[in-house]
């Protein structure tokens, strides 16, 4: 009985494990996206958001480094038929602003801002795990 119970609840949870990981994330315009690699989200009803690529060469928080280092992430932004490319970078020091743009689709802007690329780097941290914190706002 007690098998079929832990069967039972591995199938549940590996089930969820995979809703989780396949879902877009679908967001208001002025929220903040959380997104890993390969990973799309949708602002609003017509903004499709989708990480090309997500670097990261910050130095661990827990080694001294000659240089901060940086993270970069390379955005696909779609609207319609019209699909533009941008890349963005956070260095590795506190003391640097967000990098951001403004996009124009149409006659609609929006202004694209990596906010962070989280978690911070430690040693043993997978390079999977990373997820570029983006705030998106309609203008």
């Amino acid at each position: 009985m007690i098998s079929l119970v832990k069967i039972s609840l591995g199938i549940f949870l590996i089930g969820l494990s995979h809703f989780k990981a396949s879902k877009s994330a679908r967001t208001a315009p002025e929220d903040h996206v959380l997104l890993g690699l390969n990973e799309t989200a949708r602002i609003g009803t017509d903004l499709i958001v989708h990480v090309d690529s997500l670097i990261d060469s910050r130095c661990p928080a827990d080694v001294d480094c000659f240089w901060a280092g940086q993270a970069a992430v390379t955005l696909s932004l779609s609207k319609n038929a019209e699909t533009q490319m941008r890349r963005f970078y956070v260095a590795g020091s506190a003391l640097i602003q967000a990098d951001s743009t403004t996009v124009q689709f149409d006659s609609t802007q929006y202004r694209i801002v990596l906010k962070d690329v989280i978690p911070y780097p430690a040693k043993a941290v997978n390079q999977l795990n990373r997820r570029a914190v983006i705030r998106i706002t309609k203008l």
